[in-house]
């Protein structure tokens, strides 16, 4: 249903007031005014949003107009400021006021209480080639003939001062056109946003959509997709995700918002998704739905539907309300989003969609991928470097370690209470206590689990989300009746080539482990690499050095130059051999003692249904 809110008589209060009036109210009053944006998607010329700003009613001091430099969930630079190609302001006779861009995502105006409309216009992300930072096109913006797609923060600003008032924002396009997003429409046709966080937290897909509707427990469930060649339909991919939404509704106890939008981007390739707090966002294959084996679509849904929990219910001061001119990082991303994989496994194990010998086939490969990753990069560092190169570089662990210490947290607060509680739970207490409009502290939120958990928590929590120590997987899994294995040979030979590579905060690409064949050859550790196999090394070509390193042959040569110091060594190498070696395997106990056995029935079980309180 959809709500009608008060806004058209809130705006008529406010259009009797007079600007010293206003004045004497305050920025109270004024924030209470909507911010009335228009879109002009029926002029699609240029590739370029036309956007109008009608009747803002600033003071003197709201005279910088703010585009984003990033957005919450994305922890990337965007400098939206960029795409912006025209800026404009007009007073009430139609003149215009002098306006200056002094930064990269700021324009200042000289006169803000004459401006009766402001008017830019600002280039789609996904046909704009940019130099540096490109967005990812879930977070991004695109407008075609047939379809547009709006990420707030990529079409839209806000008056410094101001980042707190609501908007009103009118789309013009095609009658044909349907509209999919978690915003509310007034009786007007206007797109009711709380604040500028709301938009930016709410994307907007229109165009040649398909839509379905599901209600799922509490929550109406929305699903629009926009399929390029029409091979995918929104009941398709609703058929797919039903499984899915029904275990996450089961695992947390209840949805915790009354409504959930899924869009979803079907043409080339499958790029990936972004989370929102009432919707999520995908850029998928049109092919993905064929491949049964390995289904992106369910795959990522999973992740991203738990985020209405992380970071909607749960997140800290950094995240909302949002600093979108200069975002502070947060060491608890570990939190957001390996907290977040770790539950779309698990949700799906507990509800007999993934079967057990599956599950732990997976953290067997997040174990491989954490292996490739830098060892001394904690999970609070990528949080707290997340915009940095070296950040990025080592962000896949977020998913991979990251999830496995979630798992490894969760398995040992079930051990502490005798399998009553475990993550899920604590997720659920903290739930309670905090919510979409109430953040934690940044800096106490250890203290805070800690407090609500158990003491030797904090220790886990230092040694392995602070730090990088070695991480306690036999020991843990073992109370399951898990056997973990960290490595055992297969019995086959495979090539050696006996080098690491890995990725400095510079982003050079060092030598990190060398055999000591290769260290009788002349290569050391620490070794800046310059070229190997004939691939210039650089942060650029690192994953295809990786490959090319991976496809070497037992006794095939290599040339490799290394610059050490001042001086530039070039050597020639022979793939070596070894046992292969098998790495993070898991295997059911044959027989389970009866405190394993429970505690094992307690890990496959959503303790205590009813603690869900959003």
């Amino acid at each position: 249903m959809i709500r009608r809110p008060l806004f058209p008589i809130i705006l008529l209060f406010f259009a009797l007031l007079s600007p010293s009036l206003l004045g004497l109210c305050g920025d109270v009053a004024l924030k209470a005014v909507p911010l009335v944006f228009n879109v002009n998607l029926n002029d699609r010329s240029g590739d370029t949003f036309k956007v109008s700003i009608l009747e803002p009613q600033l003071g003197r001091e709201h005279n910088v107009f703010q585009f984003a430099a990033t957005a919450p969930g994305t922890y990337q630079t965007m400098d939206i400021g960029r795409y912006v190609r025209t800026f404009q302001a007009f007073d009430g006779q139609g003149r215009e006021l002098a306006t200056e861009r002094i930064e990269t995502n700021a324009f200042q105006i000289s006169s803000p209480e004459r401006v009766k409309q402001l008017n830019y216009t600002i280039a789609e992300t996904w046909d704009t080639k940019v130099d540096e930072h490109e967005i990812y096109p879930m977070a991004g913006s695109t407008l075609e003939e047939d379809h547009a797609l709006i990420n707030g923060q990529a079409v839209f600003g806000f008056f410094r001062g101001l980042q707190a008032r609501p908007l009103r924002i009118f789309l013009k396009h095609p009658p044909s056109w349907l509209v999919g997003t978690a915003l509310l429409q007034d009786i007007d046709g206007a797109w009711l946003s709380d604040d500028y966080d709301h938009v930016v937290d709410s994307p907007i897909l229109l165009g040649r959509l398909t839509q379905v509707v599901r209600r799922v427990g509490n929550c109406d469930v929305r699903l629009f997709a926009y399929s390029k060649n029409d091979l995918v339909k929104a009941t398709q991919v609703m058929a797919q995700l039903g499984d899915v939404i029904e275990a996450t509704n089961v695992f947390l106890g209840g949805f915790p918002v009354d409504r959930y939008t899924f869009l979803y981007h079907f043409e080339d390739v499958s790029v990936g998704a972004w989370e929102h707090s009432y919707s999520s966002f995908y850029v998928v294959s049109e092919q993905a739905l064929e491949n049964k084996e390995d289904n992106f679509v369910i795959r990522t849904a999973a992740h991203e539907i738990f985020h209405m929990v992380t970071p909607l219910n749960i997140h800290s001061e950094n995240i909302r309300p949002f600093d979108f001119r200069h975002p502070k990082p947060s060491a608890h991303v570990w939190f957001y989003e390996g907290v977040t994989e770790w539950a779309a496994g698990m949700m799906t194990l507990r509800a007999g969609q993934t079967d057990l010998a599956s599950y732990l086939e997976t953290l067997t490969r997040k174990l491989n991928t954490a292996d490739r990753m830098d060892q001394y990069f904690s999970l609070e560092n990528i949080g707290l470097e997340s915009y940095s190169p070296k950040g990025q570089w080592e962000w896949a662990n977020i998913y991979a370690r990251g999830a496995v210490v979630a798992a490894l947290l969760d398995i040992m607060i079930l051990e502490r209470s005798e399998g009553t509680r475990g993550l899920r739970e604590l997720i659920q207490d903290l739930a309670k206590v905090y919510g979409p409009h109430k953040s934690f502290p940044e800096d106490a939120f250890y203290d805070i689990v800690t407090t609500r958990t158990y003491p030797d928590v904090a220790i886990f929590i230092d040694h392995h989300i602070r730090d990088t120590l070695p991480l306690p997987l036999k020991t843990f899994f073992a109370a399951l009746g898990i056997r973990y294995i960290a490595q055992e040979a297969t019995g086959q030979m495979v090539a050696e080539v006996g080098l690491h590579f890995k990725i400095t905060s510079g982003l050079d690409i060092v030598l990190d482990d060398v055999s000591p064949a290769l260290e009788e050859l002349g290569l050391s550790q620490g070794d800046t690499l310059l070229v190997f196999a004939g691939i210039v090394a650089n942060s650029a070509n690192f994953e295809a050095i990786k490959q090319r390193l991976e496809s070497l042959k037992i006794g095939e040569h290599y040339n490799i130059k290394i610059i050490r110091g001042d001086k530039t060594r070039p050597f020639r190498a022979c793939v070596g051999q070894t046992a292969e070696l098998m790495r993070h395997r898991f295997e059911e106990m044959p027989e389970l003692s009866p405190r394993q056995k429970k505690l094992r029935e307690a890990w496959l079980t959503n303790l205590n249904p009813s603690t869900a309180r959003y």
